[in-house]
């Protein structure tokens, strides 16, 4: 796979008025590219095994957004890239990445993997899921079909629990 940060990947965008972090997280860029790479655990989206043998690769990442990601990851010379890093970390936590010159972009999404509950909590992040979104943020495709997204109670985390997070790998 090939992988890198955009040079705006931890800046803002601007909506309207307002400006929005493009990664809202003390996570390094490494993390981040690390984070990324975790895909690659998702049937369809690994290369072949050290003695050679692919996997059977699922008729949807054949063809469409999906397919070309998935050959991506598995290998070719296409560059993903992270536009944005960790970032919606309260509501929709997940990092966006581009394909080479694709016009979709895709969601890396995110959950939160519960290791010490109590005053000082601490979660990793762990990748569930991909979704294609076209630049009117419209979702058309997800991998794996039924991933789950699991955030702490109430869909919320407090600020101490957000600075005690680590990254899953």
């Amino acid at each position: 796979m090939k992988l890198e940060l955009s040079t705006t990947w931890n800046g803002t965008t601007t909506i309207g008025t307002r400006q929005y972090p493009n990664h809202d997280s003390l996570h390094s860029g490494d993390d981040v590219l690390a984070l990324v790479r975790k895909i690659c655990e998702f049937d369809g989206f690994r290369g072949p095994d050290k003695g050679g043998f692919q996997a059977v690769v699922p008729k949807e990442l054949k063809k469409g957004p999906l397919g070309r990601l998935a050959t991506a990851a598995r290998g070719d010379t296409t560059m993903i890239t992270v536009a944005k890093g960790i970032h919606q970390r309260q509501t929709n936590p997940h990092i966006r990445i581009t394909l080479g010159t694709d016009v979709d972009t895709f969601h890396v999404e995110l959950a939160e993997d519960i290791l010490k509950t109590g005053r000082y909590a601490q979660f990793q992040w762990k990748v569930v899921g991909i979704t294609v979104v076209k630049p009117v943020a419209k979702e058309i495709a997800s991998w794996p079909r039924n991933y789950e997204r699991v955030l702490s109670p109430g869909g919320q985390n407090s600020v101490r629990m957000r600075r005690n997070s680590t990254v899953g790998i």
